[in-house]
């Protein structure tokens, strides 16, 4: 089981929670967002980079982005790589990934020595060509916990309309068992 925070980088409010568990079949997670207001299931992804993104059950402009790899960090590109990210109910996000080696990373849950995967990339947030966005994200990946143990997202505002730049942190808060 693993236990994220979602905090906004600007006033560093904790905006959210979930918790991740493996349940009975090996390839499927059971995610339940802030003490099980929403739960989903979904199936771990074969490929080495998957994202997965769900809205906060208060707030339909709100939403989580939880970022594998997961289990095995050697399945991780070794240069820079064209990624197609899956966005939920907006467009993919198609750019690039690059792996920028080993780093100390503090959490909730203590720190930890965890791979760096930088992600830049473009997806369309609504139907129109101006809803165009990019997403950058800082991923840690620490192989003891089997999961990344921190991502950091930005996405810049696409439009004057927009209500502005979107920043969270998610953070490792508890995790017990082995990867």
């Amino acid at each position: 089981d693993w236990e994220y925070e979602v905090i906004e980088q600007y006033g560093r409010n904790i905006v959210g929670r979930y918790r991740v568990e493996r349940t009975a079949e090996a390839e499927e997670e059971r995610i339940s967002i802030n003490n099980g207001a929403r739960e989903l299931t979904h199936r771990l992804p074969a490929e080495a980079l998957h994202m997965h993104v769900f809205r906060l059950p208060s707030d339909n402009n709100y939403w989580i982005t939880d970022f594998s790899p997961y289990l095995n960090p050697t399945r991780l590109p070794q240069s820079d790589s064209l990624v197609t990210l899956d966005m939920g109910d907006m467009s993919p996000c198609v750019g690039r990934v690059r792996v920028r080696g080993e780093e100390s990373v503090e959490t909730g849950a203590g720190t930890f020595k965890a791979t760096r995967v930088q992600v830049e990339c473009r997806f369309q947030k609504t139907s129109s060509r101006s809803g165009q966005s990019t997403l950058f994200l800082d991923a840690w990946y620490a192989p003891e916990v089997g999961r990344v143990v921190r991502i950091d997202k930005r996405v810049p505002p696409s439009s004057p309309d927009d209500l502005g730049e979107e920043r969270e942190s998610y953070r490792l808060k508890r995790w017990q068992g082995l990867p």
